[in-house]
């Protein structure tokens, strides 16, 4: 998924209206581009530093979403559009979760999975994943592997008992930190939980700090270069 992060510039009309008053609009559109081009190298740090401050999100992962920037000219004066593009990260892999069951048992034993998605907030999985095919997610934490001795209590054997009773010397891997869920009622298919991607996370809880920066930046950098303007230098 992607999203573009639309900043409102109006804040800066009265610093724009004196690039007008000492330029031609070509040397006005020529005036901003530069604007937009060093603020645009600014923004991926302002996510970067925005994002990890309210998701459990790194800020190398923050980078990598963010796309290259691209400007844009035409009657309207010019513009820049950044995307940040990425996939949803997953409950259990990307996102930390607890919760679970060994082995066999998260066949049958109740639980609750919880993630930690946004900071400061531990988030419950409903019971109901309606999104995926209607039933509870799970955590398959390992076997719990048993030890089977004689008469004697001599360990003869180390192993787990499967879901038809039977033993099993070496029992199935587990399905690791991940969390699942089952896309109907049946065991199979299973299919990954997932949360949400950089993408949202710019779009949500990050959104009025991203913008302030963003802001911030645009308007320090069209001061300066109306000053340099002004003293001949731009």
């Amino acid at each position: 998924m992607s999203i573009t992060i639309e900043i409102d510039t109006s804040e800066l009309d009265s610093l724009v209206d004196g690039l007008k008053k000492r330029l031609t609009p070509a040397q006005v559109d020529r005036a901003m581009s530069s604007v937009l081009r060093d603020t645009a190298e600014h923004t991926k740090e302002i996510l970067k530093r925005a994002i990890p401050e309210h998701y459990y999100a790194t800020p190398g992962e923050v980078g990598k979403a963010i796309g290259k920037a691209s400007l844009t000219s035409g009657g309207l004066g010019v513009g820049c559009c950044i995307p940040i593009t990425g996939a949803r990260k997953s409950i259990g892999g990307g996102f930390s979760a607890t919760g679970g069951a060994r082995g066999w048992e998260s066949l049958r034993k109740r639980y609750r999975v919880k993630a930690r998605i946004v900071k400061g907030v531990q988030s419950t999985l409903p019971q109901n994943m309606s999104s995926y095919g209607g039933q509870a997610p799970f955590r398959n934490l390992g076997p719990s592997l048993r030890s089977f001795k004689d008469a004697n209590g001599n360990t003869i054997a180390r192993g787990a008992i499967g879901p038809d009773g039977a033993f099993e010397k070496y029992p199935k891997s587990s399905l690791g930190k991940q969390v699942f869920t089952r896309g109907a009622k049946g065991r199979l298919p299973i299919k990954k939980v997932v949360g949400i991607a950089i993408p949202q996370m710019a779009a949500n809880q990050a959104r009025e700090d991203i913008e302030a920066g963003i802001r911030e930046h645009l308007e320090k950098s069209t001061a300066e270069k109306l000053n340099a303007l002004v003293r001949g230098g731009g």
